[in-house]
């Protein structure tokens, strides 16, 4: 999303439009993901 040039809520709606589940919504002033080299938090 980011090399397409997608802002946050972009990317929520691309998503939804697209039927792919995300935990974020626009409403989260944060997100936060968990993986298996750490953890990585975002801000909008």
């Amino acid at each position: 999303m980011r090399n397409w040039g997608f802002t946050r809520e972009d990317s929520i709606n691309y998503a939804a439009q697209h039927s792919i589940p995300v935990g974020a919504t626009k409403e989260k002033l944060y997100s936060i993901d968990d993986n298996l080299w750490g953890r990585a938090i975002g801000v909008r």
